[in-house]
């Protein structure tokens, strides 16, 4: 098995099975362009129970070691930022704790990486944490589940077993629409909608306002930091988009259809609770007729057409 070690100039390995330290083979791998957390300057790394190696890089974020690519001799990252929830991208300090949530110390605050269902939480000062300077790699877990970190002010420690969930409840909306790089509103001679695009149930677009964006926004005022979304296009896509903390959802070249666009705020302080908001969007066929109208009459023509050639040779 491989160990992996952190430098200023990215990661090394060695084989952990020598038997004299003068027989330690190290396996560089700066040279390689275009992959930051095996040519960056490594901030923190670190083994969780697992054996995954988790590691943070200058200028790179957070990534994780999910395989070996051995045709290229580079181990793979899949990595983690403040799209994903993360407090900040520079992590300085990661620690496990004995529930198997990974924390993270950012230059701005605290983090969790939740194993179990691949979550994370962020806290700040508007959760109580104090305003202190954490150092680099002072991370340690107690036998309590205490977790301790070094500071320029002292030793901040606090127990993971009580961390709870802020159980406020808020609305998400859809607060803007973009059609063909223009505001939904400001379509006359015809309008697209008649109310704002907040109470808007219904989008009614021509074949050729296939290009749109959309923007919303959960009405949640204690911490918005701790927001992400997620959002799909159902009728157009299968698989959710997890945007982050990014409130624009933007699609391009949609085909006719009908479709239903639902965004879901999720907050990282209270996983139980979903906030969500959707809104039905549908696309004309070329000639403005609905899609399900033409299908109608394709139908309809291909057996007229079909009876009369039977007539004809009857």
């Amino acid at each position: 098995m491989a160990e992996y070690v952190g430098t200023m100039d990215g990661l090394m390995s060695f084989k952990n099975n020598f038997k004299r330290p003068q027989s330690i083979n190290f396996e560089t791998y700066h040279n390689k362009k275009g992959y930051p957390f095996i040519n960056g300057d490594v901030y923190t790394i670190y083994k969780d129970d697992d054996n995954q190696i988790w590691a943070s890089v200058f200028g790179g974020g957070l990534g994780c070691m999910k395989s070996f690519d051995t045709k290229n001799n580079i181990p793979i990252f899949k990595t983690y930022s403040r799209e994903d929830g993360l407090m900040n991208d520079v992590v300085i300090s990661i620690i496990e704790d004995n529930n198997n949530r990974l924390w993270f110390a950012t230059e701005s605050g605290l983090s969790y990486y939740n194993k179990k269902n691949g979550v994370i939480r962020s806290f700040d000062k508007y959760d109580g944490l104090p305003l202190v300077d954490i150092e680099d790699n002072t991370a340690i877990v107690t036998l309590d589940n205490e977790i301790w970190l070094g500071t320029r002010e002292g030793i901040l420690s606090f127990s993971s077993n009580n961390i709870g969930s802020d159980n406020t409840n808020y609305r998400t909306y859809i607060v803007r629409c973009d059609v063909n790089n223009k505001d939904i509103k400001n379509y006359v001679d015809p309008a697209i909608i008649t109310n704002s695009i907040t109470y808007t149930d219904k989008i009614v677009l021509n074949h050729n306002q296939d290009m749109f964006n959309i923007e919303f926004a959960a009405l949640n005022y204690s911490n918005i930091n701790r927001i992400t979304y997620k959002y799909i296009l159902e009728g157009y896509e299968e698989k959710w988009h997890n945007n982050g903390r990014n409130r624009i959802a933007s699609y391009t070249n949609v085909p006719p259809g009908k479709y239903k666009f639902k965004v879901v705020a999720v907050d990282g302080s209270n996983l139980d609770f979903k906030s969500e908001a959707l809104v039905d969007i549908e696309i004309l066929h070329h000639g403005g007729r609905p899609i399900g109208l033409m299908r109608y009459i394709s139908y309809y023509l291909c057996c007229y057409s079909i009876l009369q050639s039977a007539y004809q040779y009857s």
